[in-house]
């Protein structure tokens, strides 16, 4: 069995701290929602960091 490469992954709680999010439970939604690209891994939700850095410049307004 691969190995994931760990340093191209956020977990959500890294993600909450980026956004400056208190609360987890809004990140956890949105990876289950399908907001957020992410994926489980065991227990822990895995954003690509390539991708979030993406989705999170799609955000801010222009």
């Amino acid at each position: 069995m691969k190995e994931l490469p760990v340093s191209d992954y956020y977990t959500a709680s890294e993600v909450a701290v980026i956004l400056r999010q208190t609360k987890r439970d809004k990140i956890y939604t949105m990876c289950r929602s399908g907001e957020l690209k992410a994926f489980l891994f065991g227990r822990t939700w895995l954003i690509d960091k390539e991708y979030f850095d993406k989705w999170r410049k799609a955000q801010l307004p222009s």
